[in-house]
């Protein structure tokens, strides 16, 4: 399995260039899994041998054992739990800002430049009646980054984690096969190390 990221903005530009892009490559040999050990019970797996590629931040590149691992549990009709877990090289959501970043330097809050990323998640549904059901869960995430910046003309690299947080509760209603209400209420935290940390 192979996967290409392009990062069109990943450094920062400088008096006599303007933004580059960087290139993440990652290369997998995957084993999965797909067990059901009863009616109840659904267990998926994938175990990888990653080895990502980066280029021209090539201090991004690592290599190791990756994978996720996802259950589902139903012990009766209504009822339903489900959780996951994972380890894998980079993380793919898009925001980021370049406020504060050094001209030459890799571009700060790059999500795209995480190196790895550790997440899990818990779930709970219950069918309270044929109309009304209703959901809780929790999820978090742990994104490691390596950031590297040059100032007259010597290179260093500085590693940060961003750490992210969600508890949620849900409810639905189907009025009609066509109409479906629901609610959601969540919340959510994030801390972020490093030079240009913030936490919300």
């Amino acid at each position: 399995r192979f996967t290409r990221t392009v990062s069109p903005y990943a450094i920062a530009p400088t008096a006599t260039t303007d933004y580059q892009s960087n290139t993440e490559d990652t290369r997998n040999v995957d084993l999965t899994l797909d067990w059901r050990s009863t009616a109840q019970t659904n267990v998926n797996a994938r175990l990888s041998w990653t080895r990502l590629t980066s280029y021209p931040l090539d201090e991004r590149d690592t290599s190791g054992l990756s994978g996720v691992v996802t259950a589902n549990y139903a012990p009766t009709a209504k009822l339903t739990f489900n959780a996951s877990a994972s380890y894998q090289p980079g993380t793919y959501t898009s925001f980021f800002s370049s406020s504060g970043s050094t001209p030459g330097a890799p571009v700060s809050n790059l999500a795209a430049s995480s190196e790895t990323t550790t997440s899990y998640s818990l779930g709970a549904g219950y069918a309270a009646t044929a109309k009304i059901a209703l959901s809780a869960g929790y999820q978090h995430s742990n994104a490691k980054y390596v950031n590297t910046q040059t100032v007259g003309g010597i290179s260093s690299s500085t590693e940060f984690n961003d750490v992210y947080a969600r508890m949620y509760l849900g409810a639905t209603y189907e009025l009609t096969r066509n109409w479906l209400f629901g609610c959601n209420l969540a919340r959510e935290t994030r801390d972020v190390g490093g030079s240009d940390s913030f936490a919300y």
